[in-house]
């Protein structure tokens, strides 16, 4: 199915587009919102401690030796481990898909393969769906409109 795509850096100037998509659009257009997640590193974001937040500067002691900053590697099997992401449990690929049907909003979560899938239904080409699978890992929300629905 033939489809616009626009990446909006601004979650606010996406929400804002469907609005007023769905206000102006009297003819049922498929409009969907596609919100991707960013992987987060935990040794640059504040964390959680015994009293009080701990921040990336803030020193960890070790068994052995003077304390080191909380952002430092920890090690790696290949690599320098300083310039490395330290991940988490809590790293998914979580995308979600908004529908509108009416004024009612419907989401779904989806990994890349899906929103993979649903590009190219979309009849974008490969390379076209993996830089705009990209543009959700950089944090953008892409709005995608059926421009065959009358």
């Amino acid at each position: 199915m033939p489809t616009l795509c626009k990446a909006y850096a601004d979650p606010g100037a996406a929400r804002d587009a469907i609005d007023e998509l769905l206000t102006t659009d009297a003819g049922g257009r498929e409009i969907r919102l596609v919100v991707g997640s960013t992987p987060h590193d935990r040794r640059r974001e504040i964390a959680g401690g015994f009293a009080k937040p701990v921040t990336p500067d803030a020193a960890v002691g070790r068994f052995a030796g003077t304390p080191l900053p909380r952002w430092r590697g920890a090690g790696s099997f290949a690599g320098e481990p300083d310039l490395m992401r330290q991940g988490s449990f809590a790293d998914v690929d979580a995308d979600a898909i908004v529908t509108f049907a009416g004024h009612a909003e419907h989401a779904r979560i989806a990994g890349d393969r899906d929103v993979r899938h649903l590009l190219r239904r979309s009849e974008f080409n490969r390379d076209t769906a993996d830089e705009l699978v990209e543009e959700l890992h950089a944090g953008r929300e892409l709005v995608l409109i059926d421009v065959t629905t009358p």
